[in-house]
């Protein structure tokens, strides 16, 4: 009977292999509105007339279920409504989490010594594989309410499954 380090041995037949994991909750985000409705001239209004106001959640409604999650509509838009004008909105700063972040890269690597081009020199056969489970990661979304394209996410933060050879000499 063979051993774990036999059987390890014989499986990796001289590869290293490594793997790296990444997994980050979602940014905070706050839901805006394009006009400044409470005409106030401190944060988050820039000055009268310019900045961003917040909305107000709409009767009946949380901040858990304003959150539909999908690419197309983060947001359900009659979670929200207009808050009066002169006054600013009830929706909190960062009161949402956006998209989460999760990927896995890993490499296999084999080094062989050729000794006939000098003592020092190796051969190195790699092969590394970015994204593996190929997850989309999404960037935050349209977050200023009451535009068309509220809600609507229209890119990605990492790349798509990436798959790399190479061979690298040392000597």
């Amino acid at each position: 009977a063979r051993g774990m380090d036999g059987l390890k041995g014989a499986l990796l037949d001289g590869w290293q292999l490594a793997g790296i994991g990444q997994a980050r909750s979602g940014n905070p985000l706050t839901v805006f509105i394009q006009a400044n409705r409470s005409r106030s001239q401190w944060s988050p209004s820039l000055a009268p007339g310019v900045g961003f106001d917040r909305p107000n959640m709409a009767p009946g409604r949380t901040y858990d279920d304003a959150v539909l999650g999908r690419p197309d509509q983060y947001f359900d838009p009659t979670a929200f409504v207009l808050q009066p004008e002169g006054t600013l909105g009830n929706v909190g700063r960062g009161a949402f989490i956006g998209p989460n972040l999760r990927t896995v890269d890993i490499s296999a690597v084999k080094s062989n010594r050729l000794p006939f081009l000098g003592e020092a020199t190796v051969l190195q056969l790699r092969f590394e594989a970015f994204n593996v489970f190929n997850r989309a990661n999404f960037a935050p979304p349209e977050l200023r309410a009451f535009t068309p394209s509220f809600g609507r996410i229209r890119s990605t933060v990492t790349s798509s499954r990436q798959l790399q050879l190479g061979l690298r000499l040392s000597f």
